[in-house]
């Protein structure tokens, strides 16, 4: 796991891949990569194949052509490699590397990691002579599969053209995080609390929690590796109970008030940077 995260920015290959999406779906992909940028076209089904997005390690540029958007949205692949780089902490207990035969015609080695509270399992295969990660399954406490991509064609080390990784869609909206707090925010009739994105902080999704009725959202956030998540419940205190579930080793709360709106801001920081983070909290 080391060797792949090590490698992950000298990478150069392209090929094809099946993903298998948490719904049950597949989807197969054809995946150029130089480093961390990538272009990612949906071969597979039919109806998707105008879709394609690129990265270039902090973003994702989605292309949606039902809505002719072009969503903007966290990196999928920096993201992949921030678990792993948590996997592979030392003394991560009960890591399992061996043999994983044969993927996409190269030989790899196979490691497996258990869920820390024991609810499944997430396997890699890498090739040892590049670092490329082939397969990725995480299956659940049952042992069903509940995502994997793997590549059925690989060809590494290619020369490939800069404008692979340009996204080019005249006449397309851009669709920002922000952009779609704010919609969340004015369906609900709530007020669009956020941290404002500077000093490396930035928006990368916001989603809805609680019963339908319910005004409440969380949002995350990111620096580098660092991640935080803002809470935000209108008329109500988050529950205490649910709070301390999220409060984990090593991981902090600071709760605060605007107007109607309670607020929590939870991550690896001191008290005092996460009041910083909550005083740039804006509409």
């Amino acid at each position: 796991m080391r060797l792949a995260i090590n490698s992950r920015l000298a990478l150069k290959l392209r090929g094809e891949r099946v993903v298998t999406l948490p719904d049950g779906s597949r989807i197969r992909e054809r995946i150029h990569r130089d480093g961390m940028r990538m272009r990612i076209e949906i071969t597979e089904p039919q109806n998707l194949r105008e879709s394609v997005a690129v990265e270039d390690g902090e973003q994702r540029r989605q292309f949606v052509p039902e809505r002719n958007e072009i969503r903007i949205m966290p990196s999928r692949e920096a993201e992949f490699y921030l678990r792993l780089k948590g996997l592979s902490r030392p003394g991560h207990r009960g890591l399992r590397v061996s043999d994983g035969g044969t993927i996409a015609g190269l030989p790899t080695r196979v490691v497996g990691v258990p869920d820390p509270i024991g609810k499944g399992v997430a396997k890699f295969w890498v090739d040892p002579s590049s670092g490329a990660v082939l397969k990725s399954q995480v299956t659940g406490g049952e042992g069903e599969t509940v995502a994997s991509f793997e590549f059925l064609r690989v060809e590494l080390l290619p020369k490939m053209e800069p404008s692979l990784f340009v996204l080019n869609k005249p006449g397309a909206t851009v669709v920002t995080p922000l952009d779609d707090l704010r919609r969340i925010c004015r369906d609900l009739g709530m007020t669009s609390w956020h941290i404002r994105e500077e000093q490396g902080w930035r928006l990368m999704a916001t989603r809805r929690i609680g019963p339908a009725r319910t005004k409440a959202l969380m949002q995350s956030y990111s620096n580098g590796d660092m991640r935080v998540s803002l809470f935000h419940v209108v008329g109500r205190d988050l529950d205490p109970q649910r709070v301390g579930n999220l409060v984990g080793p090593g991981m902090r709360v600071h709760s605060f008030r605007k107007g109607d709106s309670r607020l929590y801001i939870i991550g690896p920081l001191e008290e005092t940077a996460l009041q910083r983070l909550a005083q740039r909290v804006s509409a």
